[in-house]
């Protein structure tokens, strides 16, 4: 730089204490070759520089030098352009710092003509450290707020018109989805971690461009459509990994500015409209607004203002859809749904009007009008004698924060004198985001004067666990929607917690649910209810009713909705041999549920399916109904079990029958069906195969004894008792008095004795059903551990001939053992 005179007139002329204590700094430099003439101390420190020569041995002797390539064009472009308009207006850039991250700048500039230089740009620059402290910036994040972000894009806009070269602008938009929900869960001091770490990270992936944080934790972007897509993506890779242990998702909205007219304020609207449209999908975080977006906008606009004369006029109804017991496929409840049918638009979905309601806080007229009409049709059907059963309805979130939800829905039904027990209340786990508390008290008020409340969409949200633990339920709608793929990972999920449900005393209820597959699935492992296109869509209720008669769909009564919830508290999935089988008024019996194991006992009897079973226990010339007859009409007088023995094809079998519901003559049954000849093939091939070990683990010992002969003859025995032999036949009264001297306890043996009291072991079997049990410390190869001893006689003996087992018991089960029987067993083949 040359030191002439009008230098020095310049350094002297500026260089004063006033524009050394202004907070930005001021530099000069030439308009035709952009050579940077001066820059006062305050602009070289915000670049990281102390002197100009250092400035322009690092990165030259121009403006261009300090610009971000982004910006160059820009820049002085718009610097032209206010200038020749005489404007004094700002400019924005990113500017290199010697330290190497790009800084934020605004510069205001006006032009001038020195000696020897010609017209030259006097530039006072502005940082957000200075500016942004007072005029429209976030205090958290330290990014141009919304009020800002709009002029500046308003700018750049009429920038952009001027050179229809530029690339297309864009504006991206951020929401960070189920932010409150964080900050009720981590605090708001992690809440604010987590924003000023979002801003960072958009800082990193968008270096050259505008960011702004309009409020809570909605951040937009505005930037050039170069390379976008990959930019944007990853974005969100380096946002998911931030949040990726918590209940955080980021949406991202785009609107590409096609025409520069519109206004920078409507273009931010339409990519927070994309952006919205997908906040409650879980597998999509981006989103273009297109031509559809904007059909569901004027879906949205028209939604709001015609809602009052969409109830005048009658184009809202009320959909019903049948909800059906899962054992007996009949008709235990129904959920009544909106259906918006416009003479504009036609038939609306519910996901096009029902967010809009939401938004605008109206969707409680929505659900309100829908009680209204339900109880309308509930009390018509009462009056008309039509069968009834239990309608669910909505109620969103809005519900509890626009109105006094509870006192409206009991002002409806004492209007219509509808029963509490016909309404069922659905919610959803958004519920529980804010006002937790108070929802939690209206929730609890409900369920005490008799309504039942439902969660619904369960496993559809993040929080669906926490709110199961801190509300109460009476029924969980389980979503076979984020299952779409149905694999046995999926059915895994779908049955625990089912299991989970029956643990904690919920009532279950799949939605969604369209193919055989499926119903049979969610039948065999113990859903009590199922609503789905497999057994009908939502129809309004005529049509509905229409469907259930020629579908032959039988209606539950009240008290057969008791009746059958009893088999629905009891436990699907077991590896044990279970089945409910009911008992009609004709006397019939039904299989409503049979487990793999017990299927599989039919099927070694020549029953391969439970219809087969069922018509041969209700063929009346057949033997085995005889029996079962008997066996019944002790069930039918007592709440406790019941068993018997008996042949079929020279097998034997043993049957356990307990009642668990009645209603008239009907009877609910919980069966156990063994094989003990089978069992007996099986025990064999395990030695065969050399698999003793195995069935050691389950049993000590079993022994066939014959009392008229007095023998005994042991099957199986743990091979530690070297003086008794399996095949081999002993004295009955010598074997069991030397295995008690052996191998039981001393202080157990006189108990030990009289359980085996030969003179009196008949008489105890007659009188117990044909089984007796007894606990005994017992001798194993870990020492003297509790062993259940179980007596089962053999049918057709009068008790003469049983069987003896000896198994391991864990003493805290001893109750719970008690009476059960554990049938591995093996029976000679010339009985």
């Amino acid at each position: 730089m040359n030191k002439d005179v009008s230098l020095d007139v310049i350094n002297h002329s500026i260089q004063n204490s006033i524009l050394h204590a202004m907070p930005g700094g001021i530099f000069i430099y030439r308009a035709d070759t952009h050579d940077i003439l001066y820059a006062n101390d305050r602009f070289l420190a915000m670049l990281g520089y102390d002197s100009l020569e250092a400035l322009t041995q690092s990165r030259g002797h121009t403006f261009d030098d300090i610009l971000s390539a982004a910006d160059k064009e820009r820049v002085f472009l718009e610097i032209e352009h206010q200038l020749r308009q005489s404007l004094i207006g700002f400019v924005d850039f990113k500017a290199i710092t010697k330290q190497g991250p790009l800084r934020y700048m605004e510069i205001f500039c006006r032009t001038t003509t020195l000696p020897d230089y010609g017209h030259v740009i006097v530039a006072f620059a502005v940082d957000a450290g200075a500016k942004y402290l007072t005029y429209s910036i976030d205090r958290l994040t330290a990014l141009p707020g919304q009020r800002r972000f709009l002029e500046y894009a308003a700018k750049w806009f009429k920038l952009a018109s001027m050179n229809p070269a530029s690339p297309p602008i864009v504006i991206l938009y951020f929401n960070l989805c189920h932010f409150k929900s964080y900050n009720i869960h981590f605090g708001l001091d992690a809440g604010d971690a987590l924003l000023l770490h979002m801003a960072e990270t958009l800082r990193e992936c968008f270096p050259n461009d505008f960011i702004a944080r309009f409020s809570d934790d909605h951040f937009v972007v505005l930037t050039y459509d170069i390379d976008l897509q990959n930019r944007v993506i990853d974005a969100h890779k380096k946002l998911l990994s931030m949040y990726m242990r918590s209940p955080l998702e980021v949406k991202i909205g785009i609107y590409q500015v096609e025409d520069l007219s519109i206004t920078p304020s409507k273009a931010c609207d339409l990519a927070k409209l994309a952006c919205d449209s997908i906040k409650d999908r879980l597998d999509v975080f981006l989103c273009e607004y297109t031509a559809k977006v904007q059909h569901a906008v004027l879906i949205r606009d028209y939604v709001i203002d015609h809602l009052d004369e969409a109830f005048s006029k009658g184009y809202i109804q009320v959909y019903y859809q049948p909800v059906i017991r899962s054992i007996t496929k009949t008709l235990c409840g129904l959920e009544a749904l909106a259906r918006w049918i416009d003479p504009v638009y036609g038939f609306l979905k519910p996901s096009e009007f029902i967010p809009a309601l939401e938004n605008t806080r109206q969707l409680y007229q929505l659900d309100l009008y829908i009680l209204e009409e339900v109880c309308k049709r509930l009390r018509a059907c009462l009056d008309d004698g039509i069968p009834v059963v239990p309608i669910s309805i909505n109620l969103s979130r809005m519900d509890f924060l626009t109105c006094d939800i509870f006192t409206e829905v009991e002002r409806r039904t004492q209007k219509y004198r509808i029963p509490h027990h016909l309404l069922c209340i659905e919610i959803t786990e958004s519920m529980f985001v804010q006002n937790a508390r108070e929802i939690r008290i209206i929730l609890d008020h409900f369920r005490e004067v008799g309504y039942q409340v439902w969660m619904d969409d369960f496993g559809s949200g993040y929080s669906s666990l926490n709110a199961l633990k801190d509300y109460h339920f009476d029924e969980l709608k389980i979503d076979m929607d984020f299952l779409s793929n149905f694999t046995q990972r999926s059915k895994d999920i779908i049955q625990s917690t089912i299991h989970m449900s029956k643990k904690i005393g919920i009532r279950t209820l799949a939605e969604g649910v369209e193919t055989e597959e499926q119903f049979r699935f969610l039948r065999d492992i113990g859903c009590e209810k199922i609503q789905g296109y497999f057994f009908g869509k939502p129809l309004p209720f005529d049509e509905m009713k229409a469907h259930i008669l020629l579908q032959h769909i039988d209606v539950e009564t009240e008290e057969l909705t008791a009746y059958y919830e009893k088999a629905g508290d009891m436990d699907f999935t077991t590896d044990e041999s279970l089945a409910i089988v009911e008992t009609m008024e004709d006397g019939k019996l039904y299989f409503r549920f049979a487990s793999p194991a017990y299927q599989d006992v039919l099927a070694s009897v020549g029953a391969p399916t439970t219809r087969d079973s069922e018509a041969r226990l209700n063929m009346p010339e057949s033997p085995i109904r005889k029996k079962i007859a008997r066996l019944l009409s002790h069930v039918y007088d007592s709440d406790q079990p019941y068993a018997i023995t008996y042949t079929i094809d020279d097998q034997y079998l043993w049957l356990k029958v307990q009642k668990i519901a009645q209603l008239g003559k009907r009877f609910l049954m919980r069966c156990k069906l063994l094989n003990i000849t089978r069992n007996a093939i099986q025990i064999e091939q395990m030695k065969v195969n050399g698999l003793e070990k195995d069935l050691y683990d389950l049993y000590h010992a079993i022994v066939i004894n014959d009392l008229d002969r007095g023998t005994c003859q042991p099957v199986v025995f743990c091979r530690d008792y070297h003086k008794f032999h399996p095949g081999h036949t002993y004295c009955y009264r010598t074997a069991m008095r030397a295995f008690g001297y052996l191998s039981i306890q001393k202080e157990d043996r006189p108990r030990y004795e009289r359980f085996m009291d030969a003179d009196t072991i008949s008489d105890r079997l007659s009188a117990h059903g044909g089984t007796l049990s007894e606990y005994f410390r017992t001798l194993t190869p870990n020492g003297f551990v509790w062993c259940q001893h179980v007596f089962i006689a053999i049918p057709d003996t009068n008790c003469r001939i049983f069987l003896h087992t000896v198994k391991p018991a864990a003493p805290n089960n001893l109750a719970m053992e008690k009476g059960l029987v554990k049938l591995y067993n093996e029976i000679k083949k010339d009985w």
